[in-house]
């Protein structure tokens, strides 16, 4: 929790049965303790901020969905899953209101679920013991949120149009790059 609290994250869940350690550890750092209970999440006053589900079968996340009509925010443990369930789990949720945050053992699992269908889902919850993991995942938010990693456009005159034949064709989605008026 050190490595995570000085890299400036600061909501972690907890067993209900260990409020004490919540509270230790929010004596020494400004944090925001979860418990978890029942298949749900609640804050120190007891009020429900998530639904928490564990799902293995595309079955139990079609459940998932009818059953937390009602939660705003849900967690889910996606057992032993890898890149197309995460796509599952996006498409199966976007256009809701929900943030959706999936619980990941590496920062690479992190990183599937943050990008799947080019979307990701709301956020991660890191369920690690090594440090190194914690770091890594840091690392990968520096990296995406970096100034310098963005292309600039730079202006050009076309001076010919040439028919080169059939070919691969190449679609650049810049639209997003652009301001109005660009």
């Amino acid at each position: 929790m050190t490595a995570a609290v000085e890299r400036g994250w600061n909501t972690f869940i907890f067993p209900s049965n260990r409020q004490d350690l919540a509270l230790d550890w929010s004596s020494i750092a400004m944090i925001s303790p979860l418990f978890i209970e029942e298949g749900r999440l609640f804050d120190l006053e007891h009020q429900r901020v998530a639904a928490f589900a564990e799902v293995s079968s595309p079955q139990q996340l079609e459940q998932l969905q009818i059953l937390e009509e009602q939660a705003d925010n849900v967690v889910v443990d996606l057992l032993d899953w890898q890149v197309i369930p995460a796509e599952n789990i996006v498409a199966a949720f976007q256009g809701t209101q929900k943030t959706v945050l999936a619980v990941s053992k590496t920062q690479s699992e992190a990183q599937v679920f943050l990008e799947a269908l080019e979307h990701g889902l709301g956020g991660v919850v890191m369920k690690v013991e090594d440090v190194g993991a914690i770091l890594d995942l840091k690392g990968y938010f520096d990296r995406r949120h970096e100034v310098d990693s963005l292309l600039n456009l730079t202006k050009a005159k076309i001076t010919r149009v040439q028919v080169t034949g059939m070919g691969d064709r190449v679609c650049v989605d810049i639209c997003s790059l652009m301001r109005p008026g660009e």
